[in-house]
C-alpha cells in the first residue's frame, strides 16, 4: 500500500532491510522467499515447480532451528538481492494467490 510520497510498511520493510544489510559490510545475509500453506496438517509449497503427483509424495516438517528459529526445510526459495525485485514477486504471488481463492 501507499504511493511514492508515502510507501507503505512492507516496501519501507523492505528497503530498510537491505539497507541495513549494505551497512554491515562484514555479515554476509541472504534474502529469500518461500510460501507454504498448512491445510489439514499437511504442508503443501506454494512455490514448488513439481507436477501434482511429486508434490503428494513429499512431506514437510515444521522444526526448530536454534539460529534461525521455526523452519519448515527443504522448501522451495528465490533469493533476491535488491528491493524492488522482491516486493514485485511479493506482490504477484499474493494477487495470484487472491485469484486462485476468489474464483
Amino acid at each position: 500500500e501507499g504511493d511514492d510520497a508515502a510507501p507503505g510498511l512492507s516496501f519501507r520493510a523492505v528497503n530498510r532491510l537491505f539497507e541495513v544489510l549494505e551497512e554491515r559490510e562484514t555479515m554476509k545475509a541472504e534474502v529469500y522467499l518461500n510460501m507454504f500453506e498448512i491445510y489439514n496438517d499437511t504442508i503443501r509449497d506454494l512455490l514448488s515447480e513439481k507436477g501434482d503427483d511429486e508434490k503428494a509424495a513429499l512431506k514437510y516438517n515444521i522444526v526448530r532451528d536454534p539460529t534461525i528459529g521455526i523452519i519448515v526445510p527443504d522448501l522451495d526459495r528465490y533469493t533476491f538481492l535488491s528491493p524492488p525485485l522482491f516486493l514485485l514477486v511479493l506482490l504477484l504471488l499474493l494477487l495470484l494467490l487472491f485469484l486462485l481463492l476468489s474464483s
